[in-house]
Order: structure tokens, then C-alpha cells, then sequence
């Protein structure tokens, strides 16, 4: 079965474990600033999602946060389908 490997930085959000209470430095917000690099394989049948801090901080009108207990329930319930950017 073919597989895709990516490497990405660990900063922001990527990655976080629910509830570590870690605290990283935002990708590019400083010079000078390293991060420790992760490689993730994906088989065939498997997905990753990547996002950014505003996906998760994004309020509707009614100044409600979309957060995460929002995208993980939406993952969820529609993580089999074939792009999640119509659900989001």
C-alpha cells in the first residue's frame, strides 16, 4: 500500500496533544527561533488535517468561537468524507 511522508515544525497548534497545556512560539512570529522538526507517515487510507489557530478562533456574529470542541466533534461526524471543506 503507497504511503506519503511530510515533515512539518512543532509550533502552534500542530500536533498538540488535547489538554497539554504546552506552550510554543508561533511559526515565523520571531527571528532566531528554532523548532524541533516531526516526520509523519500516512498510509493510503489515512488523513491529516492541517489548520491554523484561526480556524479554531474564528467567532460566527453572535461572537460565539468555532473552537475545538466544534472541529473535533465535525471530524467526527464527517471525517470519512472526501473533502471536510464543505463541512467547515
Amino acid at each position: 500500500m503507497p504511503t506519503l511522508t511530510t515533515t512539518y515544525p512543532t509550533c502552534g497548534l500542530v500536533a498538540m496533544p488535547k489538554n497539554s497545556g504546552a506552550r510554543v512560539m508561533a511559526l515565523g512570529l520571531m527571528l532566531g527561533i528554532s523548532y524541533e522538526q516531526k516526520e509523519m507517515v500516512l498510509e493510503a487510507d489515512e488523513i491529516a488535517l492541517f489548520y491554523s489557530d484561526g480556524l479554531v478562533e474564528a467567532h460566527n456574529p453572535y461572537g460565539e468561537i468555532f473552537g475545538f470542541p466544534r472541529l473535533r466533534r465535525l471530524l467526527a461526524e464527517h471525517g470519512e468524507e472526501a473533502s471536510l471543506g464543505n463541512v467547515l
